[in-house]
């Protein structure tokens, strides 16, 4: 790629990272929101017909004991209010994603399903939380220990292989995500919780 190529790519390329608490009234909760795409700063990328929407990463954090999704080896991510998506790229590892194309509904691999149980630090109430995506909560009751794991992030923040979907520029477009588990319903509202969408938007001159 071409110096000059290389620019315009990365001038018509938009980050993002969306938060549920970042919907819009109605829409703001952990398995079901959404908000509107602001205007792009240059003139060009607002007239552009074309898009490239690229999700990279998507987690459920801030989870708690007693408020927490649970074991789910993956969670399905629908985005609603593209035009005319055309999913390529969607190969995931350990996944079997033939017939994804086409689709608004993308697969994304819980990498942190594994609790990490080893170690546990506890304060002078006698709970302790260890540092890290999974964590362990020691509680001692009436001289009684219990070890319970929490997983705190479900999902993957950094896909090792994102989805790209072309669809029509998305300006001004109310754009809604719904999270649903392995067992194709939707995850359970989760009180404190935060749903983190990662995606860009890269902007087709016309």
């Amino acid at each position: 790629m071409s110096g000059e190529l290389e620019y315009e790519r990365i001038r018509n390329t938009y980050h993002y990272q969306v938060t549920s608490d970042d919907g819009e009234a109605g829409m703001d909760e952990t398995e079901n929101f959404g908000f509107t795409i602001p205007p792009f700063p240059y003139p060009e990328h607002n007239d552009a017909q074309r898009a490239i929407f690229t999700l990279k990463g998507f987690v459920v954090g801030d989870q708690a004991v007693g408020t927490q999704i649970g074991a789910t080896s993956y969670l399905s991510l629908e985005i609603l209010g593209l035009l005319r998506p055309n999913s390529y790229n969607t190969t995931m590892p350990d996944f079997d994603v033939t017939g994804m194309r086409n689709t608004t509904t993308y697969l994304i691999p819980n990498v942190y399903e594994v609790f990490d149980t080893t170690t546990a630090t506890t304060n002078s109430v006698g709970t302790g939380v260890q540092a890290g995506a999974n964590n362990t909560v020691t509680t001692t009751i009436n001289g009684v220990v219990t070890t319970t794991a929490i997983q705190r992030l479900t999902g993957a923040y950094d896909l090792s292989n994102p989805y790209k979907m072309i669809c029509s520029n998305p300006v001004g477009t109310h754009i809604a995500f719904k999270v649903r588990s392995d067992a194709g319903a939707l995850i359970p509202q989760i009180a404190g919780a935060n749903t983190i969408v990662l995606f860009d938007i890269e902007l087709i001159p016309n």
